[in-house]
C-alpha cells in the first residue's frame, strides 16, 4: 500500500509539473499552431479582420476562417466566417474601400461578399476558372486568373476540358521555362482582370488587362496581390510583368493600363533591373515601386522609386539606406510605411517622399503583415522565435503596443521554449557575423550538451527573428540540443556588400564563417560539448552541408542535407532559374566553369566520411532530385552511414504536416544515434 501511494504522489507530482512548467516543444506543437493571416483594417477604424488557418490531426485536413476584432479591445475576435464544421477556406480578403461594412474574400474559386456585422454572405460572381489576388477600390475591383494569352477565362476553360480526352501523354517545349518550383508549364499565365460593380453584382464580364502578354502577373512561384494595384481614382490599373527570358532574367517593367480606353503604357522602359510592386499615391498621380538595378541578380536590393505622371519623371529615394525593401504602402500623401529586413529581423520605417529621410518604427521582434487602422494608427502581425504571428494595435505617436489576439496562447503555454541570445563573433575578413544561440530547454548548469549548427538557404536569406513552420530551430533546441543559426557573409539584412560578398565565394566565406562560429561558441561556453557537434541545411544550406562533409573530417559527428546542390555544374543544366547560379558564379558554366567547379561538393566525395541524413522532394525543381540521390550514393559507395528521406509529393519544402512530423522524427532520431 505504501509503495502505490508513493508511486501515486510521484504520477501526481508529474502531472503538476507537466501543468506548471509544460513540455519541452516538438513538431507535433508546431503542426497544431493557428496560422494567422491579415490584418484587413474597416476604413472606419472600427475593426480588425484576420483569417485563422488550423490542421486537424485526427481528419488530416485544414479550414481558414475570418475573425473580426474590435480595435483596441483585446481578445474580442469573433467569427464572421466560420468553417471550423465545414472544413471550409477563406482566402484574398480585401475590405470595402468605403462603408466599412462588406468585405469580399474567395470560397471554392468563387468571389463572394460578406457583412462584416452579421456574417451574411452573398456570391458576387462564379467565373469559368479559379480567381485570387483580389483588389477592391470604389466600384473597381481586380483579381487574377490562368489564362492562355489571347483566350478569355471561358476559352480557357474549353481548352482546358478538352485536354483531359486527350488520351497521349506527351509534352513539347520550345523555350524556358519548361517548369518552375513545383508545376510544369502548360501554356497558361496568370493575368490580372478588372471588372466594375453595382452593389454586389458585376456589371459585365471581367476585362484581361493584359490579354495576349506570355508572361505572369503577378510573378511565379512567390507574388501575390503587392504586384498590381488599382488607382484610387480607379482610371487606371499598374502592374509589373516580365515577358521573355525569365529563366535568365530578372527584368520586370510596371505598366499602367487605362481602364476606359484599354492603353498601356510602360513607365519603366528601357531599365533592365527588376520593377515590381507598384502602390498608387492618395492623388493617383504617382506611382511608388520597388527596382533593382542588376539584371539576373535576384538579391540585389530593392529601391524605392516614384515615378510622376505630370512631368514623367523617376525618382529614387532609398540610395542611402543600404536594406533591401520587401514591401511599401502610402501612409499618407508624402510617407511610405515600408517592411524591410534590417538585422536580422523585419521591420518597419517611415520613407519621407520629399526628403528621402527613413525613421525606423521602434518595434522589437519582426512584423509580418501591416495595413492602416483609422487615424494615425497600425494594425500588424508581429512574430518572433518565441510565438507565431499574432494581430497587435500600434499607435506610432506614443508608441501604444496592444495585443489584440492570443490565439496561440492555450497551446504555448503547454510548451517550454528557449529564449534565443543575439550574438557576434568575428567572421570571415575580421567581420562581424550575427547569430542566434538557442540553450537547450530544460538546460541545466553544470551539464554539457551537444551542438547542432543551422545553415540556412539562399543564400542570401537570413535567420530572422521569426516564427517558422518548418525550420524552426525551437524544435531542435528542445529535444535538448543547443542550436547556433548562423547568419554568414551572404546573408540579408546586413546591408549590400555583405549580402554580394558570398558571390564566387560559396566555399570560403560562408565556411570559414560557419567554423569560426563553431570556434567562437565552444570556446565561450563551457556548457557545449565540442565533441559532439552536427550541422543542418536546407538548399545553400544543402550545398554546405555537403561542403562541410568533404572539408572538416572528424569536426562534425553528423550531418542533415536538405535539398541540398551535390554537383553545382550538373545543377546549373537541370535547374529552372538560370540566372541564380549565373550571378552567384559570374555566368553560365560553359563561360565560367572555373567557380562552378572551385566550389563543387562533387569534387570532394573521397573526403566525406561524416554519417548523413539526405531529405529530397520529389516535386523540387530547384534542386532535382539527382542531387540528393547521387550524395546518398556516393556516400553508400564509400561506405559511410548515411540515410535518404525521399518526398515524392513535396517541393523544395517539406509542408504536409504528416510529412513535417516525419522530417522532424528522422533527423532527431539521426542526432540522438550519432550525437
Amino acid at each position: 500500500g505504501y509503495q502505490r501511494m508513493t508511486e501515486m504522489r510521484v504520477l501526481l507530482l508529474l502531472l503538476f509539473a507537466c501543468l506548471v512548467f509544460g513540455h519541452p516543444f516538438s513538431v507535433r506543437d508546431n503542426v497544431r499552431m493557428v496560422r494567422v493571416g491579415g490584418p484587413w483594417t474597416t476604413p472606419d477604424g472600427k475593426f480588425v479582420l484576420y483569417t485563422a488557418r488550423t490542421w486537424y490531426p485526427e481528419t488530416h485536413d485544414t479550414d481558414v476562417s475570418l475573425y473580426r476584432a474590435v480595435a483596441g479591445r483585446p481578445d474580442s475576435g469573433v467569427p464572421i466566417i466560420d468553417c471550423r464544421e465545414k472544413r471550409c477556406h477563406v482566402s484574398n480578403v480585401v475590405i470595402s474601400p468605403d462603408d466599412s461594412r462588406h468585405a469580399l474574400f474567395v470560397q471554392s474559386g468563387a468571389i463572394r461578399m460578406v457583412d462584416i456585422y452579421n456574417g451574411d454572405q452573398q456570391e458576387v460572381a462564379k467565373l469559368p476558372l479559379p480567381v485570387g489576388n483580389l483588389h477592391w477600390t470604389g466600384r473597381t475591383i481586380a483579381f487574377t486568373a490562368e489564362v492562355y494569352p489571347g483566350k478569355s477565362m471561358a476559352e480557357t476553360a474549353e481548352i482546358d476540358e478538352r485536354k483531359k480526352s486527350t488520351i497521349a501523354t506527351g509534352r513539347t517545349f520550345d523555350h524556358l521555362m519548361i517548369r518552375h518550383w513545383d508545376t510544369w508549364f502548360e501554356g497558361k499565365y496568370s493575368h490580372v482582370f478588372v471588372a466594375r460593380l453595382d452593389g454586389w453584382r458585376l456589371t459585365a464580364s471581367p476585362v484581361d488587362v493584359m490579354p495576349h502578354a506570355t508572361g505572369d502577373c503577378p510573378s511565379k512561384p512567390f507574388g501575390g496581390p503587392e504586384e498590381f494595384a488599382i488607382a484610387p481614382n480607379e482610371r487606371h490599373v499598374a502592374y509589373s510583368l516580365q515577358t521573355k527570358n525569365e529563366a535568365w532574367s530578372t527584368n520586370h517593367n510596371v505598366y499602367v493600363y487605362t481602364i476606359d480606353t484599354g492603353a498601356t503604357d510602360c513607365i519603366t522602359e528601357g531599365h533592365t533591373g527588376r520593377d515590381m510592386c507598384p502602390v498608387w499615391a492618395p492623388d493617383s498621380a504617382r506611382v511608388a515601386f520597388l527596382s533593382t538595378e542588376i539584371d539576373g541578380y535576384e538579391s540585389d536590393l530593392n529601391r524605392v522609386k516614384i515615378f510622376d505622371f505630370a512631368s514623367r519623371t523617376t525618382r529614387t529615394l532609398t540610395e542611402g539606406l543600404d536594406r533591401n525593401v520587401g514591401h511599401a504602402m502610402w501612409y499618407d500623401d508624402e510617407r511610405l510605411l515600408l517592411k524591410l529586413g534590417d538585422d536580422a529581423r523585419y521591420r518597419l520605417f517611415f520613407l519621407d517622399t520629399r526628403t528621402g529621410q527613413t525613421t525606423r518604427v521602434p518595434l522589437d521582434h519582426s512584423v509580418a503583415g501591416y495595413t492602416r487602422l483609422g487615424g494615425d494608427k497600425l494594425a500588424l502581425g508581429i512574430t518572433s522565435y518565441m510565438h507565431p504571428t499574432e494581430i497587435f494595435e500600434y499607435a506610432p505617436g506614443n508608441g501604444s503596443l496592444v495585443q489584440l489576439t492570443h490565439v496561440n496562447q492555450p497551446l504555448l503555454s503547454r510548451v517550454e521554449l528557449s529564449t534565443p541570445e543575439y550574438v557576434r563573433f568575428v567572421g570571415a575578413d575580421n567581420e562581424p557575423v550575427q547569430a542566434w544561440l538557442f540553450r537547450p530547454v530544460g538546460f541545466q548548469a553544470g551539464r554539457r550538451y551537444p551542438l547542432v549548427i543551422y545553415i540556412h538557404g539562399g543564400p542570401e536569406g537570413a535567420w530572422k527573428d521569426a516564427w517558422s513552420y518548418r525550420w524552426n530551430p525551437q524544435t531542435i533546441a528542445a529535444a535538448g540540443y543547443a542550436v547556433l543559426a548562423v547568419n554568414f557573409h551572404g546573408s540579408s539584412s546586413f546591408g549590400g556588400a555583405y549580402t554580394r560578398s558570398i558571390l564566387k565565394h560559396w566555399g570560403t566565406r560562408p565556411y570559414e564563417d560557419i567554423m569560426k562560429g563553431l570556434a567562437w561558441v565552444t570556446q565561450t561556453h563551457a556548457w557545449i560539448d565540442g565533441q559532439r557537434v552536427g550541422a543542418m541545411g536546407a538548399s545553400f544550406g544543402g550545398v554546405m552541408i555537403n561542403w562541410l562533409n568533404g572539408h572538416t573530417q572528424g569536426k562534425f559527428k553528423a550531418l542533415v542535407c536538405h535539398d541540398g546542390i551535390f554537383d553545382t555544374r550538373d545543377g546549373y543544366y537541370n535547374t529552372e532559374e538560370l540566372f541564380f547560379p549565373e550571378a552567384e558564379f559570374g555566368g553560365p558554366p560553359f563561360k565560367t566553369q572555373e567557380f562552378y567547379e572551385k566550389f563543387n561538393p562533387v569534387n570532394h566525395v573521397q573526403n566525406m566520411n561524416t554519417p548523413m541524413l539526405i531529405v529530397q522532394g520529389g516535386r523540387d525543381y530547384r534542386v532535382v532530385e539527382s542531387n540528393g540521390v547521387g550524395a546518398f550514393t556516393a556516400l553508400q559507395r564509400r561506405g559511410v552511414p548515411s540515410r535518404l528521406l525521399y518526398f515524392p509529393d513535396e517541393n523544395h519544402w517539406v509542408l504536409k504536416p504528416e510529412n513535417s512530423i516525419q522530417w522532424h522524427d528522422e533527423v532527431l532520431a539521426w542526432f540522438a544515434k550519432y550525437l
